[in-house]
Parts: C-alpha cells; sequence; structure tokens
C-alpha cells in the first residue's frame, strides 16, 4: 500500500515535513495443493511452506479415490506432486483438475537425462527430497509466477567437457532460465535488456532443437552445458 499525504494537506500545498515513506509491497503469497503418500511427510512440508508464507490449500495422498472432494476453491496457484518414477500421468491430472501448473518432487536428485523426461511431460519444474527449504520455496514461486525450475540436478563427477554448442551468454541465460528467472529478471541479472534475453532464449531452444523453454533447459542440463546446483 502506498502512503500519501492527506486531502487537507494536499489542499493546502503540503505540510511542513515530509510525507511517510512508501511501504514495501508484500512479496505475493503462492497457494499450493499438496499431494504426498506419506502422511508424516506431508504434515512437515505443509508446516514448513506455510512458515515460509506460503498458503497450503489442501493435502492428499498421490490418489485420486483418496484426494479432495472436486476441485479445490480457491483454485492453487501450484499443484505440488511427489512421485516416484510411476505417477507422471496421475500427477498431471491432478494439476488439470486443480487447473494449476504441476511441479514434481522427485525421490532423489535428477540428472539431466531424468530432467529431460521431466520437461517432456510439460510439468513446470521438479525439486527433490533432498532439496534445502529454500529450494523448494523458490520453485513453487517461480511456478507460480508462469515461469520454471529445473535447478535441482547434478552432474556426474566424471562427464567428460561439454560440447560449445551454446555462447557464454546463453548458457548464463539457460543457466538463470533452470533457476526459475523470468525474462525480466534474468535481463536485470545479467545487466541486457528483457528483448535481448528473448533473443537468447530463441537461439537456445534453435540450437538445441526444442520446443519449449523447459525442455531447452533439460536439454542444456543433460547435454551438460549448463550445471545447476546440487543439493
Amino acid at each position: 500500500m502506498t502512503l500519501l499525504p492527506s486531502s487537507d494537506a494536499l489542499a493546502t500545498g503540503g505540510c511542513s515535513h515530509a510525507p511517510p515513506p512508501r511501504e514495501e509491497a508484500a512479496p505475493p503469497r503462492p497457494s499450493v495443493a499438496l499431494y504426498d503418500d506419506q502422511a508424516l511427510t506431508r504434515a512437515g512440508l505443509a508446516a514448513l511452506l506455510r512458515s515460509r508464507s506460503i498458503e497450503v490449500v489442501g493435502t492428499a495422498p498421490v490418489d485420486l479415490a483418496h484426494s479432495f472432494d472436486g476441485a479445490l476453491t480457491p483454485r492453487p496457484d501450484v499443484t505440488l506432486v511427489a512421485i516416484a518414477d510411476q505417477g507422471v500421468e496421475l500427477a498431471h491430472r491432478l494439476s488439470r483438475e486443480n487447473g494449476s501448473p504441476l511441479l514434481l518432487m522427485l525421490n532423489a536428485p535428477p540428472d539431466g537425462d531424468r530432467l529431460l523426461a521431466v520437461a517432456a511431460t510439460g510439468a513446470g519444474g521438479a525439486v527433490c527430497r533432498e532439496c534445502p527449504p529454500e529450494r523448494v520455496v523458490r520453485a513453487i514461486r517461480s511456478v507460480a509466477a508462469g515461469g520454471m525450475f529445473f535447478e535441482c540436478a547434478h552432474r556426474p563427477p566424471d562427464a567428460s567437457p561439454a560440447p560449445q554448442l551454446l555462447s557464454e551468454r546463453e548458457c548464463h541465460v539457460a543457466l538463470e532460465l533452470a533457476r526459475g528467472a523470468q525474462t525480466e529478471e534474468i535481463a536485470e541479472t545479467l545487466y541486457i535488456s528483457p528483448h535481448t534475453v528473448r533473443t537468447h532464449v530463441r537461439n537456445i531452444k534453435r540450437k538445441l532443437g526444442a520446443r519449449t523453454c523447459a525442455q531447452a533447459v533439460a536439454l542444456a542440463i543433460t547435454m551438460q552445458l549448463v550445471t545447476p546446483q546440487a543439493p
């Protein structure tokens, strides 16, 4: 909320002292529908998210038969589903029911190939049970804002050097995309214009043969062109 001088002060040409400072706008509070088959994990994760100013609109096992009774009201900003190797289709059904983008929580840190498989499903991103709380919160905020988040990955220690398919700046842009940054944020971080960011993104997709940004990021990680932080 912006604090302004009173109407009386405006009518008399102002007052003798400075107007009160502006209040910083509170960050948006995203909402989450949380699905996990482990009751204790659901309760702990829900408590953690609420402590980080994220609204948890409901929790349930990853099972449509025991899920929420109909679509959630209000609609969550993110559907967070914990899955093992199976269950991606069910996760997407839950996401469609809720009308919100899907964030997957995997059992272990995925390598690039696993992230590529996640990106191919159309999910907005992935975290894992070993991720620190701050990373999970950033992932939720990024996906809720319409972005993606693929920072949860690791590079095998014996990996061979990556081919130079992308320029240094394109690698920087791809890394910021993996971290869930939006166009404006990337522009500010790299000191370039949003138009230049969009040009780099188009070039990255073209060079990697990707149809979407999520696929481009997953391919960049799989091909070891960028290395997001490991948990």
